[in-house]
């Protein structure tokens, strides 16, 4: 980990343990770290918060991010003029917990750059899927392909193989085409295109993958 990702993840944690302290002070707090192992599906996972919701007499969980810069301000926070939405990988996370605890789990963000915050209460429906702040969210996100996935994985690893990607390290030139005609690249990334059409970029969690030169290798690209 470079020194930036190491203050981010820093930074990160800080802000976590702030809203835990607070939760602490004003008496709600029933737990943090809470790790968990679901037997059935072989998933175990750490949700950051449990507290009590007094409107509603019961437990609520509480999964904390923090991000950064405009996209994450206008996209995940949300404008005055356009509400913000929940990032999907933590929304299929948070949904996971929700289908252990069995109790609502809110995503909670906070933007490390100006303090700003917002938060989606999530639910799931009878048939897997979620509800964000009790709407239904119809993008083909449930429980049952979530499990199907994790069945997937888990079969690769037994035969020593690589899973399907989920994501691309290097974009193609007619995808980066059609993100440019779309303006979502950057300025810059635009101008670099209009002069040369091969650019070196793709999605990020490709790139923060330690296999990605297995993943990627010649012979499987």
């Amino acid at each position: 980990m470079s020194a930036r990702g190491a203050r981010i993840c820093g930074i990160g944690k800080l802000v976590e343990e702030f809203e835990i302290e607070n939760y602490k002070r004003i008496g709600i707090w029933r737990g943090n770290n809470v790790k968990f192992f679901n037997e059935k599906y072989n998933i175990s996972g750490e949700a950051d918060a449990i507290v009590y919701d007094k409107e509603k007499d019961s437990l609520h969980g509480v999964e904390i991010k923090s991000g950064y810069d405009y996209k994450f301000r206008s996209e995940v926070i949300g404008t005055t003029t356009r509400k913000g939405k929940p990032k999907y990988e933590h929304l299929l996370q948070t949904m996971l917990y929700v289908d252990y605890f069995k109790f609502p789990f809110s995503i909670l963000y906070i933007d490390r750059g100006n303090a700003a915050r917002t938060e989606y209460e999530i639910t799931l429906n009878a048939d897997g899927t979620p509800n964000v702040d009790g709407t239904k969210l119809n993008v083909g996100l449930s429980i049952p392909r979530c499990l199907a996935r994790f069945k997937e994985l888990s079969e690769c690893l037994k035969d020593n193989t690589v899973p399907k990607r989920d994501f691309q390290l290097k974009y193609s030139p007619d995808k980066i085409k059609i993100l440019r005609d779309s303006y979502r690249l950057t300025k810059k990334e635009a101008e670099e295109f209009d002069k040369n059409r091969d650019l070196d970029i793709g999605d990020w969690q490709c790139s923060y993958c330690d296999y990605k030169d297995h993943c990627w290798r010649k012979e499987q690209s």
